[in-house]
């Protein structure tokens, strides 16, 4: 059977892409497995020790405040986790047409799970996706293409967050103290100019110019994977990413952006849950700070990290030591517990299930 000139090989970059032996699988388990457990107990480490060290709470006046919250809170809490799992799902299958819900849900939540729980785990959610995307029908290019525009979805979102934490503490007029303003306000200025290189590579002769430049700058230093990535084939990515994007622009950014929002309510009801009022400007700093310390990937979703960072800024900002450090573990809820029991539930139902099989709108035939 001829393959479909949209699905057909470029220079053995779609070859190397396709090849996702048993191997290459336990591979990547023994390289994770490791850091995974140094992160852990790297996360271990910051909640029990670091954690109270810096706030002044110890861990006996935590558990009293958290053993005090009402059930319904966390019940809430979850069904937040649930529903941006949803959100999510949502935006993978815009982004490859005619990918089915019974595909891209448990997709998700098994990538979200790895995201969160585990060092470069969104790299290893990314070969996840590939092979169930394929082994549901989809072509090589669709998929390609629908991770491409997926990542570049969450990283306009996020891009948005430091600028948006900086407003908020200035309308608040406050300053949680050990620099956390002046970085923010880097973190602003870098992400204006990732923005700005962003907009330039819209122009198609600059990103081919460019492009090209890179793929003869691999071939030079002798990297052949990289190399057989063609100018063409990047191209051609490119513009099918750029034709997605004008047609379902509101599905690709529903995940993304409904996640952050349905995060900032899991800290409303974290705060409500333990008792603290926090005013929406101070609240939104707060937030925007946790995510941004989540996203060091030194811990699983940067637990320890995020939740040490967000009490010290709301301690600075004069609310309660021992609220603020139950507020945010409760966040954790939503960010990391949930998301990572779902995506062992998507695991189960992909083996129970023998994974997706099937053809999706966009599927050609193949060899």
């Amino acid at each position: 059977m001829s393959t479909p000139a949209g699905d057909r090989p470029d220079d053995g970059a779609w070859a190397e892409l396709d090849d996702d032996t048993a191997a290459a699988r336990r591979s990547r388990v023994r390289r994770a497995v490791p850091l995974t457990i140094g992160s852990a107990l790297l996360a271990g480490a910051l909640l029990i020790w670091v954690l109270p060290a810096l706030t002044g709470v110890p861990w006996s006046r935590t558990l009293a405040v958290l053993g005090a919250a009402p059930p319904a809170a966390l019940a809430l809490l979850a069904v937040l986790a649930v529903l941006a799992l949803l959100a999510q799902s949502v935006t993978l299958a815009a982004s490859v047409p005619g990918l089915r819900a019974t595909t891209a849900v448990p997709t998700t939540a098994i990538t979200t799970a790895l995201t969160v729980a585990v060092p470069t785990g969104s790299l290893i959610g990314v070969a996840v996706t590939w092979r169930r995307l394929r082994r549901a029908g989809a072509t090589r290019p669709a998929v390609l293409t629908g991770i491409v525009v997926t990542s570049a979805a969450d990283l306009a979102v996020s891009l948005v967050l430091p600028a948006t934490g900086a407003v908020a503490l200035a309308v608040a007029g406050a300053d949680p103290g050990g620099g956390i303003l002046a970085v923010v306000w880097v973190l602003s200025g870098i992400s204006l100019v990732v923005a700005v290189v962003a907009v330039l590579l819209l122009r198609r002769g600059t990103f081919a110019r460019l492009t090209r430049a890179a793929v003869e700058a691999t071939g030079m230093l002798g990297m052949g994977a990289a190399a057989r990535w063609s100018p063409e084939l990047v191209l051609r990515t490119r513009d099918d990413a750029l034709a997605l994007v004008r047609r379902r622009a509101p599905g690709l950014l529903m995940g993304p952006v409904a996640t952050r929002v349905l995060q900032v309510l899991a800290l409303v009801v974290a705060l409500d849950a333990v008792g603290l009022r926090v005013p929406v400007a101070e609240l939104v700093a707060v937030f925007v700070l946790g995510r941004l310390l989540a996203a060091i990937p030194l811990t699983p979703g940067g637990i320890g990290i995020a939740e040490t960072g967000s009490a010290a800024a709301l301690i600075a900002l004069g609310h309660d030591p021992d609220t603020s450090v139950a507020a945010s573990l409760l966040v954790t809820v939503t960010t990391l517990l949930v998301p990572i029991a779902l995506g062992l539930l998507g695991a189960l139902v992909a083996v129970v299930g023998g994974g997706p099989r099937g053809r999706t709108a966009d599927t050609a035939a193949r060899p």
